[in-house]
Protein backbone atom coordinates (compact mmCIF):
# COMPACT_ATOMS: atom_id res chain seq x y z
CA UNK A 1 0.00 0.00 0.00
CA UNK A 2 1.10 3.41 -0.82
CA UNK A 3 1.00 6.27 1.87
CA UNK A 4 1.63 9.81 1.29
CA UNK A 5 2.92 11.65 4.53
CA UNK A 6 1.29 15.40 4.79
CA UNK A 7 2.98 17.78 6.61
CA UNK A 8 5.04 21.02 6.89
CA UNK A 9 8.40 20.68 5.27
CA UNK A 10 9.69 22.01 8.82
CA UNK A 11 8.47 18.73 10.07
CA UNK A 12 11.00 16.79 7.45
CA UNK A 13 13.32 15.40 9.84
CA UNK A 14 10.54 14.03 11.73
CA UNK A 15 8.42 13.04 9.20
CA UNK A 16 11.25 10.70 8.56
CA UNK A 17 11.29 9.36 11.47
CA UNK A 18 7.76 8.15 10.74
CA UNK A 19 8.52 6.84 7.26
CA UNK A 20 11.56 4.91 8.26
CA UNK A 21 8.62 3.13 11.06
CA UNK A 22 6.09 2.61 8.42
CA UNK A 23 9.08 0.79 5.92
CA UNK A 24 9.23 -1.66 8.73
CA UNK A 25 5.33 -2.50 8.30
CA UNK A 26 5.27 -5.13 5.30
CA UNK A 27 3.50 -3.75 2.15
CA UNK A 28 3.53 -0.28 3.19
CA UNK A 29 5.66 1.94 1.65
CA UNK A 30 5.70 5.94 1.59
CA UNK A 31 5.79 7.64 -1.62
CA UNK A 32 6.54 11.51 -0.25
CA UNK A 33 9.77 12.62 -1.76
CA UNK A 34 9.38 15.92 -0.33
CA UNK A 35 11.05 14.22 2.52
CA UNK A 36 14.09 13.72 0.69
CA UNK A 37 13.98 17.09 -1.11
CA UNK A 38 16.38 19.89 0.23
CA UNK A 39 15.26 23.78 0.97
CA UNK A 40 14.83 26.45 -1.16
CA UNK A 41 13.61 23.91 -4.22
CA UNK A 42 11.45 25.90 -7.37
CA UNK A 43 7.83 25.50 -5.89
CA UNK A 44 5.96 25.21 -8.56
CA UNK A 45 8.02 22.09 -9.54
CA UNK A 46 7.79 21.03 -6.46
CA UNK A 47 4.23 21.15 -5.92
CA UNK A 48 3.66 19.24 -9.59
CA UNK A 49 5.96 16.39 -8.31
CA UNK A 50 4.55 16.38 -4.33
CA UNK A 51 0.52 16.33 -6.58
CA UNK A 52 1.69 13.70 -8.44
CA UNK A 53 3.04 11.55 -5.31
CA UNK A 54 -0.37 12.17 -4.07
CA UNK A 55 -1.98 10.89 -7.28
CA UNK A 56 -0.02 7.96 -6.67
CA UNK A 57 -0.64 6.76 -3.41
CA UNK A 58 -3.48 5.13 -1.93
CA UNK A 59 -3.52 6.66 1.31
CA UNK A 60 -2.77 9.82 2.51
CA UNK A 61 -2.00 10.79 6.29
CA UNK A 62 -1.96 14.13 7.39
CA UNK A 63 0.17 14.94 10.39
CA UNK A 64 -1.94 17.43 13.02
CA UNK A 65 0.19 16.77 15.74
CA UNK A 66 -0.04 20.25 17.75
CA UNK A 67 0.21 23.25 15.03
CA UNK A 68 -2.12 25.13 13.44
CA UNK A 69 -0.33 26.24 10.32
CA UNK A 70 -1.08 27.34 6.65
CA UNK A 71 1.04 25.15 4.22
CA UNK A 72 0.88 22.95 1.21
CA UNK A 73 -0.25 19.81 3.21
CA UNK A 74 -3.99 21.56 3.18
CA UNK A 75 -4.01 21.65 0.00
CA UNK A 76 -2.95 18.19 -0.63
CA UNK A 77 -5.36 16.70 1.73
CA UNK A 78 -7.93 18.39 -0.53
CA UNK A 79 -6.79 17.02 -3.46
CA UNK A 80 -6.52 13.95 -1.84
CA UNK A 81 -10.31 14.03 -0.83
CA UNK A 82 -10.92 15.41 -4.61
CA UNK A 83 -9.27 11.93 -5.48
CA UNK A 84 -11.60 10.36 -3.58
CA UNK A 85 -8.25 8.76 -2.03
CA UNK A 86 -8.42 7.33 1.67
CA UNK A 87 -7.89 9.74 3.90
CA UNK A 88 -6.25 10.00 7.78
CA UNK A 89 -4.88 12.31 9.98
CA UNK A 90 -3.05 12.39 13.34
CA UNK A 91 -4.01 14.77 15.63
CA UNK A 92 -6.56 17.35 16.46
CA UNK A 93 -8.93 18.06 13.11
CA UNK A 94 -9.48 21.73 13.47
CA UNK A 95 -11.54 22.63 10.51
CA UNK A 96 -14.30 21.80 8.79
CA UNK A 97 -13.25 19.39 6.32
CA UNK A 98 -10.84 17.35 8.50
CA UNK A 99 -14.42 16.76 9.72
CA UNK A 100 -15.69 14.65 7.27
CA UNK A 101 -17.19 11.62 7.56
CA UNK A 102 -14.72 9.51 5.38
CA UNK A 103 -11.86 11.00 7.43
CA UNK A 104 -9.97 8.84 9.37
CA UNK A 105 -8.65 10.13 13.02
CA UNK A 106 -5.96 9.14 15.30
CA UNK A 107 -4.34 10.71 18.56
CA UNK A 108 -0.83 9.46 17.38
CA UNK A 109 1.09 7.49 15.00
CA UNK A 110 1.02 4.56 16.46
CA UNK A 111 -2.90 3.93 16.44
CA UNK A 112 -2.49 5.08 12.88
CA UNK A 113 0.44 2.65 11.94
CA UNK A 114 -1.83 -0.13 13.01
CA UNK A 115 -5.13 1.04 10.85
CA UNK A 116 -2.79 1.01 7.62
CA UNK A 117 -1.36 -2.47 8.71
CA UNK A 118 -4.95 -3.76 8.59
CA UNK A 119 -6.11 -1.78 5.54
CA UNK A 120 -3.66 -3.14 3.73
CA UNK A 121 -4.45 -6.41 5.09
CA UNK A 122 -7.94 -5.83 3.78
CA UNK A 123 -7.18 -4.47 0.75
CA UNK A 124 -5.04 -7.56 -0.16
CA UNK A 125 -7.46 -10.05 0.90
CA UNK A 126 -10.22 -8.40 -1.13
CA UNK A 127 -7.90 -8.35 -3.93
CA UNK A 128 -6.87 -12.20 -3.79
CA UNK A 129 -10.66 -13.10 -3.18
CA UNK A 130 -11.72 -10.97 -7.03
CA UNK A 131 -8.08 -12.72 -8.54
CA UNK A 132 -9.70 -16.13 -7.07
CA UNK A 133 -12.93 -15.67 -8.57
CA UNK A 134 -11.88 -14.41 -12.04
CA UNK A 135 -9.77 -17.17 -12.11
CA UNK A 136 -12.54 -19.88 -11.63
CA UNK A 137 -14.51 -18.16 -13.81
CA UNK A 138 -11.96 -18.33 -16.64
CA UNK A 139 -12.01 -14.17 -16.72
CA UNK A 140 -8.25 -13.56 -15.45
CA UNK A 141 -7.91 -10.57 -12.37
CA UNK A 142 -5.99 -8.21 -10.63
CA UNK A 143 -2.46 -9.10 -10.09
CA UNK A 144 -1.80 -8.17 -6.42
Amino acid sequence: MKIYLAAPFEYQERMKIVRETIHFQPGLQVVSHWLDEPPGQDGAAMAHLDLSHVRAADVLVLNEEGFKVRGGMHVEFGYALGLNKTVAIVGTPYNIFQKLPQVHQFDNWVDCISWLNKEHSEHYANLSAVNLVASLSGRGGTRT
